[in-house]
């Protein structure tokens, strides 16, 4: 028996094997064509996601850097102020206690230059009156008074008379 012989029929054309390989080989460039494209395209996307978010991360150090030098400084002012406060608190004391001294030695100078003035007890710290200062202008012991003042309140009255 021979062998069958394959039905051609007239509509279709015949495609031979050196056709089909080239038609392939044109398949295989336009789609390697096209998947490097996308690599590109995913690479250039991908790039750029990865430099916006290295630049908001360095913005952010940035950021942290300046709040931790300014905690920083505020942490030194903070510091220098309490001392300070502190100075200031015992300074006000000992002038308070001076006052207090000052004020102890103008009344018991006005209780020996007038016998008939009672004497008022005053509570610390002492606002001197007008009236008062007036009555040691003409004192004798004046420059002992101011001498005592000088010492507790660290003023000069080198140019007062």
């Amino acid at each position: 028996m021979p062998p069958k012989r394959p039905v051609i029929y007239p509509e279709e054309d015949c495609v031979s094997l050196t056709m089909v390989y080239d038609l392939l080989d044109q398949q295989q460039f336009f789609y390697k064509e096209l998947i490097e494209l996308q690599e590109r395209n995913y690479k250039s996307f991908l790039q750029m996601l990865v430099d916006s978010t290295n630049s908001r991360i360095d913005s952010v150090v940035r950021d942290v850097q300046d709040l931790k030098n300014c905690l920083q400084h505020c942490r030194t002012e903070l510091g220098d102020v309490r001392r300070q406060g502190v100075q200031n608190a015992k300074r006000t004391e000992c002038l308070a206690e001076g006052l207090v001294m000052v004020r102890g030695a103008v009344d018991g100078l006005t209780s020996m230059k007038s016998p008939t003035a009672e004497v008022k007890p005053r509570k610390s710290p002492v606002k001197m009156d007008r009236q008062d200062v007036k009555k040691t202008d003409g004192w004798a012991n004046e420059p002992k008074a101011k001498r005592l003042v000088a010492d507790l309140t660290d003023i000069q009255f080198d140019g007062l008379k």
